[in-house]
């Protein structure tokens, strides 16, 4: 594949596996149908393949290299991710479920999970499935700063021993808390311009790190022990934090790779209720304490839990609380 010197080191990419060096490029030349995909952190640097296309946006701010990863599967395809020098990563599964051996450790990357990893070779291997598109958020600590954090907490001392299977989760197995997809976010939209731009970069990042192993202090260090019950504790969260979203069945089963039997079976076992009838009831409870505690108008309210239409909306209230939305907002 041929690849231009300027693309970082510190950075993963993702050749198909065992497909010929020159079956891909990587440009920075990004077509306008991508330019949607963009954020404004970093520059952009476009991998295409016959079978995928995946777009990279890296940026390197003291001593992180903060990368963005958006993969488009056109095909069934292996690919094996590489780097050019060894990355311990703090890892955001955004998107997608990708089945992955990552140094001989078969593991799952789910939407809504974190992990923190040491990623190193050329025999990694990743799956994917045709039409499905993945989005990952990647933090790489350069050892000089992993050095640095090893005196706040035990992950980065194991992680800068090299013992990455001993880190403070495997990785996938964190859930993503609603604090740390806004962190990501607001990292992301920062456009890189301006003396402040690394100073603000760099404290979202710690402040990142610092929420992320907040919720491993909490007892998920523990949860690649609990089987099914992580995954849908994980399908549960990533809905609550996508509620705006399109939320059917066969889209949350096709997310996380599984059936659409094992989802409403395994999530009416693990709580209660059927996956639809879980969503429908949080997003009226939702939308009722918005209408109380914000300022946002009625019509904006209904479409932040997924109704585009508002009257359907207004009626799903009414049915559920006996009063239109109107009346909270009279109170």
């Amino acid at each position: 594949m041929p690849i231009s010197p300027l693309f970082p080191q510190a950075s993963l990419r993702f050749p198909v596996k065992g497909a010929p060096p020159d079956a891909g490029n990587l440009s920075r030349q990004v077509p306008a149908e991508f330019k949607s995909l963009l954020y404004p952190f970093a520059d952009a640097w476009l991998e295409r393949h016959p079978a995928a296309d995946i777009l990279h946006q890296v940026s390197n701010v003291n001593g992180y290299t903060i990368s963005n990863h958006m993969i488009m599967a056109h095909e069934d395809v292996m690919l094996s991710p590489v780097a050019g020098e060894p990355l311990h990563l703090l890892h955001f599964m955004l998107k997608g479920s990708i089945r992955c051996n990552l140094g001989g450790r078969s593991v799952w990357l789910r939407a809504g999970q974190f992990g923190c990893f040491r990623l190193e070779g050329n025999e990694n291997e990743a799956w994917l499935e045709k039409g499905r598109t993945y989005e990952l958020f990647q933090i790489d600590i350069s050892p000089s700063r992993l050095g640095e954090l090893a005196a706040f907490h035990a992950a980065f001392r194991q992680l800068e021993a090299g013992d990455a299977r001993n880190a403070f989760v495997d990785a996938g197995s964190g859930i993503m808390p609603g604090n740390v997809y806004a962190l990501i976010d607001a990292i992301r939209q920062l456009p890189p311009t301006g003396n402040m731009f690394k100073l603000a970069t760099a404290a979202r990042i710690d402040l990142l790190i610092a929420e992320t192993l907040s919720a491993t202090a909490s007892g998920q260090e523990n949860n690649q022990h609990r089987g099914d019950e992580i995954l849908f504790d994980t399908i549960r969260a990533y809905m609550l934090h996508h509620l705006a979203d399109v939320l059917q069945n066969s889209e949350i089963a096709a997310a996380y790779c599984i059936s659409e039997s094992k989802l409403k079976t395994g999530f009416r076992q693990r709580f209660g209720e059927s996956p639809q009838a879980w969503v429908r009831r949080v997003r009226m409870e939702t939308a009722a304490e918005l209408v109380r505690h914000s300022a946002y108008s009625l019509h904006q309210v209904a479409a932040m839990v997924g109704y585009a239409d508002y009257s359907n909306f207004s009626r799903r209230f009414h049915a559920h609380f006996g009063h239109p939305p109107s009346y909270l907002k009279r109170q």
